[in-house]
């Protein structure tokens, strides 16, 4: 008999302990899931959103025709289908395993009678396939929603926060959720002032998971076995929103590299801004190298600013004290001056120019 369950398309387990989560027996710092997913190719979800619109259609035209072409049709539509979901982080480690759904269709054909048992109202079987249907129909939005929620709290709620700190990053979600609670609400208001029928947007902060406790054997220690949390998971969006939450409770927060624009995993403490990937136009610097390089080079443009600042300044301060300029001259000139301080600070006036400019103070 196959077995067709409601997590045929979705569903895993994945084990939390202390700062990892284990998937398919591997270790991974939690949030890593979460920051793969922020840099993931917008085209393969695009792709698997079409193929599960072209499945659905395939699989009602099988279920009235029960033909081999129907099936083959459905089949192939299936494992294109496939193929793609397992280039997506976490489908991509069960590969190896990941082969049951390639049968079928011919299983379904020469099963007639678990196949009416499927398409019948009310049957267990029925409202497993109806489930698998409608978790299909939605995977590929739910994953954007992540990306497109994600990507806007970490930019505007967690980039430029004084400390990287467990406590710093709850205050952060605590005012994005207070904020995007607000938002609902209004779009609630609106929907029923225009009448529109169109769905409100929410941030998804509860999701539903079966959680049991187990031992596992400790990443830093093999002898060492630590108790930790299974669950399991009824879809991908889910355990990626859990991945990325548990990662801030560790103090593991997605950054964009000031560089190259993609996200990381920030897992310290400390401001890091760039990542460890090859940097644009680099062949063996990363954008952590090619980052620390220009800001000493900032450091020592702005140094030199300062510096030429400084000597305009006591230049000015000397004839003002001397009688040579009046207040108010002593006032516009060094107005004058701090603009063109500010201007070199900014990268708009180069080195020389600038030493040229204040000389004629």
């Amino acid at each position: 008999m196959y077995s067709m369950n409601s997590d045929f398309f979705d569903g895993f387990v994945a084990i939390f302990s202390g700062g990892e989560v284990v998937v398919g027996g591997k270790h991974f710092p939690l949030g890593s899931f979460a920051v793969e997913l922020l840099n993931f190719d917008g085209g393969v979800l695009r792709k698997i959103d079409a193929l599960a619109s072209e499945l659905l259609e395939a699989m009602t035209i099988f279920i009235s025709a029960r033909d081999a072409t129907s099936a083959a049709e459905a089949q192939q539509i299936l494992d294109a289908l496939w193929s793609r979901f397992l280039q997506l982080p976490v489908y991509r480690l069960f590969a190896q395993s990941s082969n049951r759904h390639y049968n079928l269709l011919s299983f379904l054909r020469e099963h007639p009678e678990e196949t009416d048992d499927m398409v019948a109202l009310g049957t267990e079987r029925n409202r497993m396939y109806v489930q698998w249907l409608q978790r299909l129909a939605r995977f590929a939005e739910s994953i954007k929603t992540f990306i497109r929620n994600t990507g806007f709290f970490v930019e505007w709620y967690l980039a430029d926060i004084s400390e990287r700190t467990p406590a710093a990053y709850a205050a952060a979600f605590g005012r994005y959720q207070r904020d995007a609670r607000n938002a609902f609400e209004m779009a609630l208001e609106d929907a029923k002032e225009t009448g529109s029928i169109e769905p409100v947007e929410h941030v998804e902060i509860e999701f539903p998971t079966r959680v049991s406790f187990v031992s596992v054997r400790d990443s830093a220690d093999e002898n060492r076995l630590v108790l930790a949390e299974k669950m399991v998971f009824d879809e991908l969006s889910a355990f990626l929103y859990t991945d990325l939450y548990r990662g801030m409770i560790a103090g593991h927060i997605p950054r964009k590299c000031d560089n190259c624009g993609r996200y990381f995993l920030l897992d310290s403490g400390y401001d890091i801004r760039y990542c460890t990937e090859i940097a644009p136009r680099e062949t063996s610097r990363t954008c952590r190298q090619v980052g620390a390089h220009r800001k000493e080079k900032e450091k020592i443009g702005s140094d030199f600013v300062r510096r030429e600042y400084a000597k305009v300044y006591n230049r000015l301060k000397q004839r003002k004290n001397r009688g040579k300029i009046s207040v108010d001259e002593w006032n516009a000139a060094v107005a004058h001056a701090l603009e063109l301080r500010d201007k070199g600070m900014r990268g708009g006036i180069g080195n020389a120019e600038l030493r040229r400019l204040f000389g004629e103070f």
